[in-house]
């Protein structure tokens, strides 16, 4: 059995695509994220599919870290582990063109979820996959 939170505040995406986010309120959210990739990150967990849709905010304003199906333990041995099938709009480049990930990924899907609250949409939101994959 697997225990989750019920969050019932929608997720960043559903909150970017209704309202303009300011500045100032993108920053505290993302700080929630920070602080789950900081534990995630530190007992050696790579997320592996961070993107708006998978971050969930509660009624009090923070914001969870779910659907961790592409999640990893790195073995300290390995420099990279096999990806899984994540979001092509937020996979990083090591991810698209090796087939590996790390940290780093997380890193930049959550690059990308910054765009996308800011900008009230994807940065590449109008281009197919394989174009995305020269893009990135």
């Amino acid at each position: 059995w697997i225990y989750m939170d019920y969050v019932s505040g929608g997720t960043l995406a559903g909150l970017s695509a209704s309202v303009k986010l300011l500045e100032a309120d993108v920053k505290v959210l993302i700080r929630h994220v920070l602080d789950g990739l900081i534990f995630l990150h530190h007992w050696t967990i790579v997320h592996g599919n961070i993107k708006g849709s998978n971050l969930f905010i509660t009624l009090e304003g923070c914001v969870k870290t779910g659907d961790l199906g592409c999640a990893t333990v790195i073995d300290p041995g390995m420099t990279r582990v096999l990806s899984c099938s994540s979001s092509p709009c937020f996979m990083s480049p090591e991810t698209l063109f090796s087939d590996h990930y790390d940290e780093k990924t997380d890193i930049w899907s959550l690059g990308v979820v910054i765009i996308e609250l800011l900008k009230q949409g994807h940065p590449w939101a109008k281009n197919i996959p394989g174009r995305i994959i020269l893009m990135v």
